[in-house]
């Protein structure tokens, strides 16, 4: 398939790198502002050949992903259109989609497919530099058709994010928008208020940071991605607003609660909340593939993770996700393991038990 990637920052460099080095049979040119990153790109066998014109570049592309801030895509969209071939498939990778799906309805001419897209990974370095050909592997990547994406377009999508090693799931752009407003887009924003928060008061106490622990940096660590992506995408999710009025009604019921001294009414609000937290599908069923979690004691020296590694390695046993815990916040554990099946956990833990590591299931 020839596919053009336009823009080739993190996201479009990882897809390039993953068409190359895991999708098989894909000609991939690579669009960008920059000779430079063209270059590089091309060294890092994230891309066949470079164009910096936008038309030269989509010539006779079968699909062209624009991998660009939103708003970025949608003054793309603008020209984009009478430079397709009939049949082309457009799609992006943005973070919102009404906005971006509109804007290729209204651009883009009736003999192409569109279809807008969105993986749910990332990364905090910025660029080409923090590309990553293994990014979208085992990943949700969202899929919103529009009118014209059915059949050819779709399977051709499909195919796209199949290759890089992702799963496609299918929305509609409201409910898209809506969802990540939540999960996304609001923990971006609270991180932000938190940190300028602890800020103001470090102007007048002048050593609050040096007590910053694991568990603000967890809660805050959104809040290091790039200013001006998360300006584009504040601006351009009409969802954001509502779920931020939820949330605000939510910490006013806590402030009043705080300040009547409810003892029994906040105890019952923090219980909700750590219930409610075990429906993230880490460990109930959601978008991303169910897992079942050990958590593993183990000393604080060089090694270990490797020795865990290699053990369950040498037996078949595939790590899904790993968690460096903080001790000393309380988990009782030190090491995370995330399994995609029982039996999987199962093998894990006998094998590391047989190894003298203290293993429990988290559940």
């Amino acid at each position: 398939m020839r596919v053009t990637i336009v823009g080739l920052g993190v996201i479009g460099g990882s897809l390039g790198m993953a068409l190359k080095l895991l999708g098989g049979n894909f000609l991939v040119t690579g669009v960008d502002l920059s000779q430079p990153i063209l270059t590089e790109a091309k060294e890092l066998g994230a891309i066949d050949r470079g164009a910096l014109d936008l038309r030269e570049g989509v010539a006779g592309a079968e699909a062209v992903v624009l991998a660009t801030p939103v708003r970025t895509t949608i003054g793309l969209l603008a020209t984009l259109g009478g430079n397709l071939s009939p049949g082309t498939l457009v799609m992006d990778v943005g973070s919102t989609k009404e906005m971006v799906m509109e804007a290729m309805s209204r651009h883009l001419p009736p003999d192409v497919f569109y279809i807008g897209g969105h993986p749910m990974t990332g990364s905090e370095r910025s660029g080409l530099a923090g590309a990553d050909p293994y990014l979208f592997q085992n990943s949700i990547f969202i899929l919103t058709p529009g009118v014209r994406s059915q059949g050819q377009g779709l399977e051709r999508a499909r195919e796209i994010v199949t290759a890089c090693g992702a799963r496609a799931v299918l929305m509609t752009p409201g409910e898209h928008d809506l969802v990540v407003a939540a999960v996304s887009h609001l923990p971006y924003l609270l991180a932000v208020s938190l940190v300028n928060t602890v800020a103001g008061l470090e102007e007048q106490r002048g050593d609050v940071w040096r007590f910053a622990a694991g568990g603000f940096r967890d809660t805050t660590r959104v809040a290091s991605g790039s200013p001006q992506m998360w300006r584009d995408i504040s601006l351009s999710n009409r969802s954001l607003l509502e779920v931020l009025n939820r949330f605000k009604g939510d910490l006013q019921r806590v402030e009043e609660m705080l300040a009547a001294a409810n003892e029994s009414e906040l105890a019952g609000h923090f219980l909700r909340a750590r219930e409610n937290r075990k429906k993230i599908p880490t460990t109930a069923k959601g978008l991303l593939p169910k897992l079942h979690e050990l958590v593993v004691r183990a000393e604080d020296r060089p090694g270990v993770i490797g020795e865990i590694a290699s053990t369950l390695g040498r037996s078949g046993v595939n790590i899904s996700d790993i968690e460096i815990l903080r001790v000393r916040e309380g988990e009782g554990g030190t090491i995370r393991l995330g399994f995609t099946s029982g039996e999987a956990l199962e093998q894990a833990q006998y094998l590391l038990q047989s190894l003298g590591y203290p293993v429990r299931k988290r559940e």
